[in-house]
């Protein structure tokens, strides 16, 4: 069956970011995003731009995943018969299998951890925190941003000096917030 040659060249799903037990590159990395997704149409049939809505909804803004990393993530679902999509008003909405149930509930260990990581209380957080986490990861984005727009006329000893900065503030905002929750590395 075409679906069980794609699903062996899969990876072997990571360990958990929450769990500790591994260093995090990029939060999505090795397939993180596409047990999400999986999980997402386990709860309702949903367009591309509905899961980048949603997924922006549980991450409360931090993180938007872009067109270009969801769709393949949808076709790949489809590919390996986890999901099938139908057209409706022009729009091609994607439901879960029988199959994807079932690959959820195999990988049900990784499905939990990743819920847990993704659920960040909203009644837990301050109306004044909520706005400080959103000012402060604006801030981080306009630096990239601001990075990004004048990298290209940068020389190396520049870059070495913004580099520097950058370590030098990751070590005082490590400092600042302690060590990561349950013993993970950073």
């Amino acid at each position: 069956m075409k679906s069980e040659r794609l699903l062996d060249c899969l990876p072997a799903a990571p360990p958990c970011p929450s769990s500790g037990s591994t260093r995090m590159k990029r939060f999505f990395e090795k397939g993180f995003l596409r047990f999400i997704v999986l999980d997402l149409l386990a709860k309702k049939p949903s367009h591309g731009y509905e899961i980048i809505h949603d997924l922006e909804n549980i991450f409360h803004g931090f993180y938007a995943p872009s067109p270009g990393s969801v769709y393949p993530i949808l076709q790949l679902l489809e590919n390996l018969g986890f999901a099938i999509s139908d057209k409706h008003s022009g729009k091609k909405v994607y439901t879960i299998t029988k199959a994807g149930n079932l690959y959820l509930a195999e990988h049900a260990d990784i499905v939990q951890k990743l819920r847990r990581f993704t659920e960040l209380k909203h009644d837990s957080l301050s109306r004044d925190l909520h706005e400080d986490l959103h000012a402060t990861a604006d801030e981080i984005r306009l630096l990239g941003q601001t990075f990004m727009q004048h990298a290209p006329n940068l020389n190396h000893e520049q870059l070495g000096h913004i580099r520097n900065i950058i370590r030098q503030a990751t070590h005082e905002i490590k400092d600042v917030i302690g060590p990561p929750p349950n013993g993970g590395a950073t």
